[in-house]
Order: C-alpha cells, then structure tokens, then sequence
C-alpha cells in the first residue's frame, strides 16, 4: 500500500531524527577515551518529575565513593517546561541543552537503550535508596530571592513570620491546557473536587494557618471569602517563582500526589496526601508524611476492599481509571469531614514531635504489618509514614 503524503513526511523525518542522533552518539563515543559524556532527561514538562527526577539522580550520584572526573553530565531540558524559575534553578546545578539540541541523539541512546550513555536515577522518582533522608536540599534560594518573595508575600496579605499551609487538589485543567492534543483522561481517577477541601481549609485558618491553595491551571475558584484563605491558582499572583517558594516554605503541603507537591518533597517538608488512589505509592519512608486513602470498593457488592482484597486483585499493578474498572474496583473521594480530620490529625502530629497515641500506634503496627513491600517502590528503607490515625479508626477493614 503507498504511503501517503503525511505518512511519507514523518518517515523522512524519523529517518533524519535517527541519522542526526546516530552522528551525536557516534562523537560521543568517539570522545571517551577524553572525556565521558552522558546524557540525561530533566522531565521539564511535568513538575513532579522535573523536581524529584533530577533531585534523586543528584543525590544518587553524590552517594557514589569515587566520582569520575571525566564525566560530563548534559541534562536535556525539553520544548516543554512546566516551571521556568525550577529552570533557572537546576541550571545552576546542572549542565542543561535546550532544546531541540541533542533531543535526536537521547531518542537514540532510549531506543536502543545505550545504558552506558545515560545518567539517571535508578529508582525514578521514588526514593528507594533513601537519599532524601542523609542529604540536605539540592536547590536552596538567594538572599535577593528570599527577599523578593517575602515582598511578594506581603502583597497578598500574609505577613512576615507566618506559618502557611498548602492544598493541591488534582483535576484535568493542567494537562488539558498544557496538553491540548493529547488524551490524559487514563489520569482522571486521581481527580477530586477543591469544594471538598473547604472544610479542612477552615479548621487550618482557625489554627492560625494561612492556606494557600496551589495549582497553575484549575477547574474552578474557591467559593470561600476567608482572609486566611487564598486562592493563590485563581489569583494574578500566581507565577513560577513564586509556586516554588511558597511550596519550599510551607508548614506542610497537602495533595493526593501529584505535580507541585514534587517542590515540597525535594524541599524536604511534611506532606499529607488525601484522596491516595494508588496506596502502594505513600511516601514511606519519610517520616513527616502522612496519608489518607480514596475508598475502595468493590464495583458489584460496593463492599469496602481490605488492603489484602487490593493486592489479590492485583492493586501494585494498576494506574488507570480502565485497570480498576477492569479489577472490579470502585473509587470514592474522601468526604470534607476525612479531609478536615486528616489535616487536624497532620496538625497535631507535627506540633507533638511526630507521635501519636499509644492507641492509634498498635493500629499503625497492625497496617504497616499488612503492607507489602516492594522493592520497586519502597526500596529497603525502613517504613516511617503514618496512615491517618483517625482515618485508620474508621476504616480497620483496610487490616481484615
């Protein structure tokens, strides 16, 4: 059958891709008994895995004894970028290429998987090697930065010195701007509704918190007219600078796992996931997170789904809304009172030097001695999360 006009346009260009990339990896290659070149890929259009990624592949080299004095690192840095002042920020660390430079020559290296030639984090972006916990921050801010922000800060009417909370909640908004030609409705599972936060919002403020809600695209406002309560995605504040900085800062940031949060986990601060659709993929081994599951029930007898029921049905393995169709298994986002009872709970965990009561603590034995351990995702770091004491309490048949 001949190919069409379109179909014949993409192969030449497919075929110059491979030719242009074959001549990067040939020079090289060519170039190693001088210098070692590696390539390796920032993941700049996706926050999440443009913070922990590249902060990961860092600290894992630096855990390394003896570091190769030849090897040059090229960090490609792709048309996409989802934060442009975490840019800026990992170009003083890093060696970045813009793009399109050497984006053919890494297409290469991938496809035929020249392992030799990449440099990368051997856990992705999950912390199995535990570096996180024995390396401070890799980024840090200026004195002027600091400066410029706490300004900035003083414009939205939060003061010097306060303590501020974040709340994240995934919806479609980002992917379906930022990705108009691309179907990321697999993702939709993970969705929830910034209405079911207010309650929790609420509580924050009357602890004295200022709540900052995040996101740079998002469905809808917050309906809430709280002087504490800022609706910092919807407002002409929000700008890259400044997501990153309020993130870095936060008292604690709360989400379901997704995108900005990537800023508080390199930043090493407390984080509290609600709504959890994927509960093998807690923090585990950080001890300042805490989390909260989705309901899972099954599908047919709307029956709620022990963490044993989960992994017989193959749970480790399931990460679009068709698998849990497939696996029988029905999602339900938490209700505002979890939500709110869940960051109460974070609250007094963080101000009792991350304890909880003696009750609540053989619940917490009885989970983790439940939970699998799997090297892909956990690594062999001791587990040091908390599943949400008063979340557990109403939901023990997570332990039948």
């Amino acid at each position: 059958m001949a190919l069409s006009r379109l179909q014949f346009h993409r192969k030449i260009i497919t075929l110059g891709h491979f030719f242009v990339g074959s001549i990067g990896v040939f020079l090289i290659v060519a170039l190693r008994p001088v210098v070692s070149i590696k390539l390796s890929n920032t993941f700049s259009g996706r926050i999440g895995h443009f913070t922990v990624n590249t902060e990961l592949a860092l600290l894992e080299q630096a855990t390394k004894h003896s570091i190769n004095r030849r090897e040059v690192v090229l960090w490609i840095q792709w048309r996409e970028v989802s934060n442009s002042f975490l840019a800026k920020k990992w170009a003083e660390k890093i060696n970045t290429v813009p793009y399109p430079f050497l984006v053919s020559t890494w297409a290469v290296i991938t496809r035929f998987k020249l392992r030799q030639l990449m440099f990368s984090s051997s856990s992705s972006d999950r912390d199995i090697l535990d570096v996180m916990s024995r390396f401070p921050p890799t980024l840090s801010f200026a004195k002027g930065e600091i400066e410029r922000a706490q300004e900035l800060m003083l414009e939205m009417a939060i003061p010097k010195g306060s303590k501020w909370v974040c709340i994240h909640n995934r919806d479609s908004a980002y992917l379906r701007t930022e990705y108009p030609l691309s179907d990321y409705s697999y993702h939709d599972y993970r969705d929830t509704d910034i209405e079911d936060y207010e309650l929790a919002m609420l509580a924050l403020a009357d602890l004295g918190y200022y709540v900052i809600r995040m996101g740079k695209f998002v469905e809808k406002g917050l309906s809430l007219n709280h002087p504490m309560i800022i609706d910092y995605a919807s407002s002409d504040y929000r700008q890259d600078f400044l997501d990153v900085y309020i993130a870095a800062k936060c008292s604690f940031f709360v989400s379901s796992g997704s995108g900005i949060d990537g800023v508080a986990n390199i930043f090493r601060r407390p984080q509290l996931y609600v709504n959890l659709a994927l509960p093998l993929h807690a923090l585990t081994n950080k001890h300042d997170h805490m989390f909260i599951y989705k309901h899972f029930l099954d599908a047919t007898s709307k029956q709620k789904l022990s963490l044993n029921d989960l992994l017989t049905r193959g749970i480790s393995g399931i990460v679009t809304s068709q698998a849990f169709v497939d696996a029988a298994i029905e999602l339900r986002s938490n209700s505002p009172l979890e939500i709110m009872q869940a960051v109460l709970d974070m609250d007094k965990f963080l101000r009792n030097g991350f304890t909880i009561d003696d009750i609540d603590l053989e619940h917490q034995r009885a989970f983790w001695g439940a939970f699998p351990r799997i090297a892909d995702l956990h690594g062999s770091a001791p587990f040091r999360a908390t599943i949400g004491p008063s979340f557990l309490r109403e939901n023990l048949h997570l332990l039948q």
